[in-house]
């Protein structure tokens, strides 16, 4: 949809709309807003936003097309995100920056990214924030990265992302290693068609291994944030899942739903298959060696998939029970842990007792803690 004078004008009309303070006298009320999903882009919408009303312009807002194609500005940076274009009726609501609007329409969950970034770059909720930190888009984390209401805990794991362009804005060296990736803007989710092709060959192509049940949430946002690691979101990497303590301490704060599977090691003989997945009470992280020059290829995989089919019948066991329909960053009652070359070959169980995470020891096999959770888990 084009952006001309008339549409200009449309938008002038709907603020002063909006600004009504009889909402009977209104034609165009919140409720009728969020359904007008007719496309134009994020860019010249914030130009004309800001053209038709007494706003000051935002110019770190408006900064945002020399990262966004399709800018041909000489100066402009090479690795430009794929053009955004948003559903004008949402983007209205989250460019006025109402924290009751962002909270009454989910607009930090909204579908279309370029509405959560217009969230992140407005929002004075530092938990908010905190949950955007993990959103798909590189562009969306950029904002929470740059907004002085991120927590700095926030703000120092972004230091970490695999995309430059977010590191860049955090203050954190340019710069590549087994724990940071260097992603262009143009390598971003929002680019891919098809996400879930690579994994599906990994794993059932090209080693023919099980995996755990996706849900339709989870299989439609799975997506690559680097070689061997699928996942719906970039935190925590492959690596760090791979030496197993940084992502347990991890999975043990308040975290948002998720599911990731990734390889990751070093050296000869040093490498594991990791998975990791957070939903309803329950998180799990659990390892398996494999791909490693000496490792026996066919023991790995009946040792990876015996570990799916434990996992898998525990995740259908539990997977209904107290599920957050916002998906909303929060502290789990229990985590698993496995790693057959770390901790022996029994799972570790561990239960949050109000902010309090213990070890329970009566727990010694994967029997123990399916009977445990049918039980407990409630």
């Amino acid at each position: 949809m084009e952006i001309d004078e008339p549409f200009k004008e449309h938008i002038r009309v709907i603020i002063e709309d909006l600004s009504d303070l009889e909402p009977m006298q209104q034609r165009y009320r919140a409720d009728i807003l969020i359904e007008e999903d007719d496309e134009v882009s994020l860019i010249e919408f914030i130009k004309a936003f800001y053209s038709v009303t007494k706003i000051k312009p935002d110019s770190d807002l408006i900064f945002l097309e020399n990262y966004i194609e399709p800018y041909d500005n000489m100066e402009a940076p090479t690795d430009q995100h794929q053009e955004v274009l948003v559903p004008y009726g949402p983007a209205i609501l989250a460019i006025l920056g109402d924290p009751d609007l962002v909270s009454d329409y989910n607009l930090d969950d909204f579908s279309n990214p370029g509405i959560r970034l217009l969230v992140a770059h407005f929002s004075s909720n530092p938990l908010l924030l905190d949950h955007l930190s993990y959103d798909r888009c590189a562009l969306v984390r950029a904002e929470v990265v740059t907004n002085k209401n991120s927590k700095d805990e926030t703000k120092e794991r972004l230091k970490y992302d695999p995309f430059i362009h977010v590191r860049h804005l955090s203050g954190e060296v340019e710069g590549e290693s087994d724990q940071i990736k260097k992603l262009d803007l143009q390598c971003c989710v929002c680019t891919r068609a098809e996400p879930n092709e690579d994994f599906d060959d990994f794993f059932s192509v090209e080693h023919s291994l099980e995996y755990p049940p996706l849900t339709v949430e989870f299989e439609e946002v799975i997506t690559e944030f680097g070689l061997w690691h699928w996942a719906t979101q970039p935190f925590p990497s492959a690596w760090q899942d791979y030496l197993l303590n940084e992502s347990v301490e991890y999975l043990k704060g308040p975290v948002p739903d998720q599911y990731s599977l990734n390889h990751a090691g070093h050296g000869v003989n040093s490498y594991s298959l990791n998975f990791r997945h957070v939903f309803g009470n329950i998180a799990i992280l659990a390892q398996c060696g494999f791909g490693g020059a000496y490792m026996d290829e066919k023991v790995q995989e009946s040792n990876w998939d015996n570990l799916q089919s434990r996992i898998t019948s525990i995740l259908i066991e539990n997977m209904s029970i107290n599920v957050s329909e916002l998906n909303q960053v929060r502290q789990r009652k229990y985590l698993i842990v496995y790693s057959d070359f770390r901790l022996g070959d029994a799972p570790e169980l561990w239960q949050n007792n109000e902010g309090t995470w213990v070890h329970v020891e009566t727990v010694r096999s994967w029997e123990d803690v399916s009977e445990f959770l049918k039980i407990h888990n409630r």
